[in-house]
Formats: structure tokens, sequence, C-alpha cells
């Protein structure tokens, strides 16, 4: 892996989740970023728990890792015309922000993903689908 790449573990059953990351896959031009889901253990850092992943994105870079507006802003950084946006996630206050906003999104995803007609965590696709 490139001293600058990333790996990011995800929710691969939540619809807002899998459709963040195609996002990330599109823009990651550059192929720095590493998607995988969060039950793949072999990637997961010491000290992340099982509850941990439930709530958050985990983003490994090097022998650190960061979870919610850190996390995000890790991958920004390695995206074009990204770098910006991270620094602006990253400073004091608005990243508190963030952070809550990530909460209120984790906590809801399911409500979330439903409502656009996406595959949602805990509830069969074709459930999603109604």
């Amino acid at each position: 892996m490139e001293p600058d790449s990333r790996t990011c573990l995800y929710d691969a059953d939540c619809g807002i989740c899998t459709w963040c990351v195609r996002l990330g896959q599109r823009w990651d031009r550059h192929q720095r970023i590493a998607f995988l889901p969060s039950s793949d253990v072999e990637h997961r850092p010491a000290g992340v728990s099982d509850e941990l992943l439930r709530e958050t994105i985990v983003v490994i870079h090097g022998p650190d890792y960061a979870v919610r507006a850190r996390a995000v802003a890790s991958l920004l950084e390695v995206l074009p015309f990204g770098r910006p946006l991270s620094w602006f996630l990253r400073m004091p206050g608005l990243s508190w922000l963030f952070d809550r906003a990530y909460r209120m999104v984790s906590a809801n995803r399911t409500r979330i993903s439903m409502r656009l007609g996406l595959a949602a965590c805990e509830v069969p696709r074709s459930h999603a689908e109604r």
C-alpha cells in the first residue's frame, strides 16, 4: 500500500454506507482507499470492538485509525479536491458539530436508508424496497 493510502471499514449492510462508498470509489481516481466491509476481521485494528464498528466507519492510516468526523476527514484528504474540506472538518468546534450530526445519522440509518429506497441495516432488501 502507498504511504498515503487508507483502509475504510464500513457497514456493508447499510444502504447509506454503501451509497457513500460507491461515491468514494468513483472519486478515488488514484485508488488510495481500500473499502472493506466491517466484518473483515483481518484488517481490524487492535482495540476496535464490534460495537464501535456497528456505530461508525473506521479509517485506518498506517498504525493509526480514526472514527466519525475524523474518519471522513481522513478519506477526504486523499480524494481530489478533498483536502480543504478535510481541514474544515477537523477544525475545533466544526468537528464536534459534524461528530454529533454523524451520530444522529448513524443512529437513524435504517430509517433513512428505507426512506431513500436503499437497502437498510437489519432489514432485508425486499422489505426496504416497499
